[in-house]
């Protein structure tokens, strides 16, 4: 399972907290700062490309952090490359029901 850690702290306890949920995903480390919530996922690359998260939209303002697995993401779009690249554009589509 990935390490997710969405927070809203001074950036000294960003790497601290991120120590103790970086070995949940040691493939790959992604960090972005939105407004005043840093969004931090640690990958643990399973199967498919490695994807780096949190995916982002900045034009309508939404951040996404995924760990699961759609089997059909292909059927949404034969270009994703990551099932998780699917989530914000059927957001965007279908709403969040």
């Amino acid at each position: 399972m990935c390490g997710i850690n969405v927070i809203k702290l001074l950036n000294n306890t960003i790497e601290k907290i991120n120590r103790h949920s970086a070995m949940r995903g040691p493939d790959l480390t992604n960090i972005i700062k939105v407004n005043e919530i840093t969004f931090i996922h640690n990958l643990l690359h399973i199967t498919g490309d490695i994807t780096p998260q949190p995916f982002q939209d900045e034009e309508n303002n939404i951040v996404c952090l995924y760990n699961g697995e759609i089997y059909n993401y292909k059927s949404f779009n034969n270009e994703y490359t990551s099932d998780g690249q699917c989530l914000i554009p059927l957001y965007l589509k279908y709403g969040k029901n």
